[in-house]
């Protein structure tokens, strides 16, 4: 299965080409034969749990680290081999990395001053990144005086004021809480519009990906197992891992049982027929909002799935009602659905219907682990 980033009427001469990355640690592979582009003014985010190297990705990027073999190409130039301070490239940390030392605007200006730009030039740039990032107030102040979101504010100004051909951003808003960090990455996606700012930002967070991004990668143990637009991951997860990642919360194994397609969980049917089907097909999921409970038979000809169930729990949203369901022909198989306020309700220990209809359907393949899956 092979998956294209690239779209006909991109350019990435003059963006981010990744070509073959591999890396290795002691003879363990931590990156396989990783492939992307990333168009000129377009933000990538790399994707996945601890471990799947997205920061190893970004390391071999910034030249923090070296490969077993690929290359890396920056606005149409080989820069594989060049040192990180050759590459035209500027990194967010997680931890802002700021000198404590110095005031906000000498943080600001310390790239500028390593280039040799003339005073003049540099205080004006340094004006106007403050002003960018809303933290013209705080120039005569050190870091410790700063909160969190102030620092990372700041982080971003440096790195944004040597005017890179690619910001790096590493979990940069990992240490701030749930509203700081909704707030900042709002700012971050817009500064890099308006500036149309090549990036590669670094997440564990499927949320903080869509609301980003121009383009996902998803990582799993060194594989790309899938990349695309928000909305195509969203709407197309290929594999049962990123369908995971994507917040599909009712992931269902299928096996070929008498020549149709069926649930089956733990080595036993669940007796439900899967409509959708696809091929090389191992799983089935859906979103608990395409899911709807009945206590009614449905006909025999129905195109749903249909799953005998238990209600085991129950939970009011507003809007809704959550229910936890177990399916009654498997053991141990559970599934949540969400049931707007108004439609058919139910209570913990009773038998129901859940039914989704096939536009809810997700067709799903294993998680990739072999090299077909690398674009």
């Amino acid at each position: 299965m092979k998956d294209e980033m690239t779209r006909p009427e991109q350019d990435h001469s003059d963006g981010l080409s990744l070509r073959n990355l591999r890396k290795s640690y002691g003879g363990n592979v931590v990156l396989h034969d990783l492939s992307l582009e990333v168009g000129r003014g377009k933000l990538l985010s790399l994707l996945g749990p601890s471990g799947c190297g997205k920061t190893t990705t970004l390391n071999l990027i910034a030249g923090f680290a070296g490969m077993d073999s690929g290359e890396i190409h920056l606005g149409g130039k080989d820069i594989t081999a060049d040192p990180p301070n050759r590459r035209d490239t500027a990194i967010v940390f997680q931890n802002y990395a700021l000198f404590p030392h110095m005031t906000v605007i000498d943080n600001v200006g310390y790239g500028l001053k390593a280039q040799k730009m003339p005073g003049k030039a540099t205080a004006a740039r340094v004006t106007k990144m403050l002003e960018l990032l809303d933290i013209g107030a705080l120039g005569k102040r050190y870091p410790g005086e700063l909160s969190g979101g102030q620092q990372q504010r700041v982080s971003l100004a440096r790195a944004i004021a040597v005017h890179p051909s690619l910001l790096l951003l590493d979990e940069p808003l990992s240490n701030l809480d749930t509203k700081l960090r909704q707030e900042i990455r709002l700012e971050i996606r817009k500064l890099q519009q308006e500036l149309e700012q090549t990036a590669v930002f670094v997440t564990h967070d499927q949320e903080e990906a869509l609301v980003i991004s121009d383009y996902i990668a998803v990582l799993n143990k060194g594989w790309l197992e899938q990349h695309g637009t928000p909305q195509e991951l969203w709407e197309q997860p290929r594999t049962a891992y990123v369908a995971d990642f994507m917040g599909v919360e009712n992931i269902l194994e299928v096996s070929e049982v008498d020549g149709q397609l069926r649930i089956t969980g733990n080595g036993r049917n669940a007796g439900a027929v899967v409509p959708l089907q696809a091929k090389e097909q191992t799983h089935v999921g859906f979103r608990p909002s395409n899911a709807r409970i009945s206590k009614a038979n449905l006909d025999s000809a129905s195109p749903a799935l249909v799953l005998e169930a238990t209600i085991t729990g129950s939970a009011y949203m507003g809007t809704s009602y959550r229910y936890s369901c177990d399916l009654q022909r498997s053991s141990g198989l559970s599934i949540q659905v969400e049931q707007p306020v108004g439609e058919v309700q139910a209570s913990p220990g009773d038998t129901v219907k859940v039914i989704v209809y096939p536009a809810g359907l997700l067709p799903l393949v294993a998680s990739a682990t072999a090299p077909s899956h690398a674009a």
